[in-house]
Formats: C-alpha cells, sequence, structure tokens
C-alpha cells in the first residue's frame, strides 16, 4: 500500500496494475482523505475472464492438418489444431499438453518481483534468480485464497 500526499490544487497519477490468478471479479478501495472535506472512497473492480489459450506442442499423427500456432505469422491467433477424420468415423488421438503453464509461470515471477525490496530486486538480478521457482513458489503460496488453501490441503 503507497500513500500519496498533495499539496493543494496539485495532481498525481496513481498507477494500478492487475495482475488475476483466477477467474472471476475482485476489488480494491481507494481512500482520498482530506482533513478539512473528509474522506473520498473510490472501489475499483477488476474481472478476469479466461485466459488466452496456450500454445499447443506439436504431434506426430497423419490426422493433423495443422496446428495454428505453429504456422509462421499465426502468433496473433489463437491457437487451433485441425484434425482430419472421415464422415462416420471415430477418431482418437493422444494430445500433448505441457507439464507446466508458461503464462501462469511468468505471471507468478512478475508478482513476486514487485513485491519485492530494491535490495532484493537488484540481488536477484545480479545472480540471475529474478524468476527462480522458489520465488515463484513463495508467491504462489501467499496469492492462494482460503478456499483454494483449503481444498489444497484436503486432497
Amino acid at each position: 500500500m503507497e500513500a500519496v500526499f498533495l499539496e493543494r490544487e496539485s495532481s498525481a497519477t496513481l498507477e494500478l496494475q492487475y495482475l488475476p490468478f483466477n477467474v472471476g471479479k475482485r476489488y480494491c478501495a481507494i481512500i482520498l482523505f482530506n482533513e478539512q472535506i473528509g474522506e473520498f472512497v473510490y472501489l475499483v473492480e477488476g474481472t478476469c475472464g479466461l485466459p488466452l489459450p496456450s500454445g499447443l506442442l506439436p504431434m506426430d499423427s497423419p490426422n493433423v492438418l495443422s496446428i495454428s500456432s505453429l504456422l509462421e505469422g499465426q502468433s496473433e491467433r489463437e491457437p487451433v489444431l485441425f484434425l482430419r477424420c472421415c464422415l462416420s468415423s471415430r477418431l482418437e488421438e493422444n494430445l500433448k499438453i505441457p507439464l507446466i503453464n508458461e503464462a501462469r509461470e511468468k505471471a507468478l515471477a512478475l508478482a513476486a518481483q514487485q513485491r519485492m525490496s530494491a535490495v532484493e530486486y537488484e540481488r536477484r538480478l545480479v545472480t540471475g534468480t529474478l524468476e527462480s521457482s522458489s520465488v515463484r513458489v513463495a508467491v504462489a503460496t501467499l496469492g492462494l485464497s482460503r478456499v483454494e488453501v483449503k481444498t489444497r490441503w484436503t486432497e
């Protein structure tokens, strides 16, 4: 939490960063206080929908026509796997799913870096550990909601 002090008739820019890890709505309250006028409360609502699709891994199958995320110049599009199947036939494929969600790992590293002190950030920058697994795990553990913690420890 950061405090901003303003002189009379001055202005400042308040930067908010929204880095959601779960689908749904989250809220942030911004409280402006003046001893003569009182408090002003602004509620900021952030809504997180489904994440962008992950890239697809290459597959070695005669049924694969193409994978859009592997085509040159197609990085802007959502990844689509095009398969071939004859009419009234049944198609079974083993899909290759990455073991690590790269987008989530990058987001965890970013969240960790935002929580680091300047000294810690500089130390990790020098040692090349800004995105280390220990940093990501620490942030992931801190960021769990009560529901996720209950679910995770009772399974």
